[in-house]
């Protein structure tokens, strides 16, 4: 899988319109705190204590139909970023068109991104 460096990302950044701080400003004003209960004993791993719910689950389908229709061989942060635009009635969907990213613009942000960058594996 290719690496991100600081170079592609702001390639992606440019291309969507939108930076990572103001992606986590609006994310931090408009989503609540943190969940109950997200501290954990030492020693107990992450299968442990998170779970899949039915909406992670139905984002990463839709990530993965994304890398499919780029024939990816794998999900990449661009294909989930693309399910949770996708994905209506989600705080996260609500952040992404609040900030102007709308599936068209994400896809063809990604297209750009992967034309230029060679897979690797």
């Amino acid at each position: 899988m290719p690496r991100v460096t600081p170079a592609r990302q702001q390639s992606v950044d440019r291309a969507l319109g939108v930076s990572p701080a103001q992606l986590r400003a609006a994310a931090e004003a408009a989503l609540p705190g943190p969940a109950p209960g997200l501290s954990h004993p030492a020693g107990e791993s992450a299968s442990d204590r998170l779970r899949l719910t039915g909406r992670v689950k139905a984002a990463l389908a839709l990530a993965e139909e994304e890398a499919r229709t780029f024939t990816r061989k794998y999900v990449g942060v661009g294909d989930l970023l693309i399910a949770l635009v996708r994905q209506r009635d989600t705080g996260a969907h609500d952040v992404l068109q609040t900030l102007g990213v709308n599936v068209d613009a994400a896809r063809a942000a990604l297209r750009q991104h992967y034309e230029s960058v060679p897979e690797t594996s």
